[in-house]
């Protein structure tokens, strides 16, 4: 009754945009969600939830780079230290678990390493993928030692444009 109408609009604007943004999620359709929460950011930019689940919708999107996962980082920080301040954290416990907020604490710490476990996992399959391509190089190199060894010149396969030069007509054939 006392509530000022615009802040019960942006109140109830907010809580539709990550209902909507938590079916995004579910449907694994993490750009619009991520949209739809960079509106909801834009309503609240220091509203716990609202960095959270901004945090989740990266972690869980299998697209998101080392970079993106450090912003989900920073954001998950930002919401705990936001979650301090907010009026419904500071209830009682019976309270909390009867909206369901009674494991608030260790919902942000598992997000947390989750977060952390993306990160190593992107970093290993990036170090996987560059030894294995150092391995093909020793490869080519030792390749090459024996072409030289056997008396012969390596040399490059043609250039892309001599296959498609007069000259190469019946190359074919």
């Amino acid at each position: 009754k006392d509530a000022h109408p615009k802040l019960l609009g942006n109140s109830m604007m907010l809580t539709l945009y990550m209902s909507i943004a938590c079916c995004y999620m579910k449907l694994k359709h993490f750009s619009e969600a991520r949209m739809i929460i960079e509106r909801g950011l834009k309503l609240a930019p220091n509203n716990s939830i609202v960095m959270f689940r901004s945090a989740l919708s990266i972690a869980l999107d299998l697209e998101s780079t080392t970079e993106d996962l450090m912003r989900a980082q920073e954001q998950l920080a930002t919401g705990k230290e936001a979650k301090k301040t907010e009026k419904i954290f500071q209830h009682e416990a019976n309270l909390l678990k009867m909206v369901g907020l009674d494991n608030h604490e260790q919902v942000f710490i598992d997000l947390e390493k989750f977060i952390l476990n993306r990160i190593q996992e992107i970093k290993s399959l990036k170090e996987e993928r560059i030894k294995e391509v150092v391995e093909r190089v020793k490869q080519i190199n030792e390749i090459e030692q024996i072409i030289i060894s056997e008396g012969k010149v390596p040399e490059e396969g043609p250039s892309i444009y001599r296959l498609f030069g007069s000259e190469d007509e019946n190359m074919e054939h």
